[in-house]
């Protein structure tokens, strides 16, 4: 299949972001994906996060499709040479 979740897992909760296949963007697998991870987990785990970049607006859209909302921004730092 085209989309996968990229899940992480610890007691404290899950985080997970989503890639799919250029070929099979725009279908909603990613959407399908995630909310059938967050199901699987939902039970016993306290935190679910998705992630996603800033720059990333497909990915944001299937957030926001998942009644998903922003709570914070990755920060990099980068050391000038």
């Amino acid at each position: 299949m085209g989309s996968h979740p990229t899940p992480r897992r610890t007691r404290a909760g899950a985080e997970a972001g989503t890639w799919t296949d250029p070929a099979f963007r725009g279908r909603g697998y990613a959407a399908a994906t995630t909310a059938a991870w967050a199901g699987l987990l939902s039970a016993d785990c306290p935190h679910l996060f998705y992630s996603t970049s800033a720059d990333n607006l497909s990915s944001q859209r299937v957030a926001g499709r998942l009644g998903l909302r922003a709570i914070g921004r990755l920060w990099k730092l980068t050391k000038e040479s």
